[in-house]
């Protein structure tokens, strides 16, 4: 099977880019907090992942992110303000 690169940058249509920093765990619960392995920050449109977890769950948690992010770059592109900030 092969071992899938999780990338750095995601440049969507329209100048929206996301950012993907993968961290130590320390770190991690510095600039997020404990209960979580990663998370979507729409403010600065970046997506941090724990850098300790397996490589296949680091990259189930990225898609699980990526998913909050294309939610909100939809927003984004329809003018949705309303759009609620979901960083779970």
């Amino acid at each position: 099977m092969a071992r899938h690169r999780i990338p750095s940058f995601i440049d969507f249509p329209f100048g929206y880019t996301i950012e993907v920093r993968q961290v130590s765990h320390k770190a991690f619960i510095e600039e997020g907090g404990e209960g979580a392995y990663a998370l979507w920050f729409s403010d600065d449109r970046t997506i941090l992942l724990d850098k300790s977890r397996p490589h296949k769950k680091r990259v189930a948690d990225f898609v699980h992110e990526l998913i909050h992010a294309v939610g909100d770059f939809q927003a984004h592109i329809l003018g949705d303000s309303d759009k609620a900030d979901a960083t779970d």
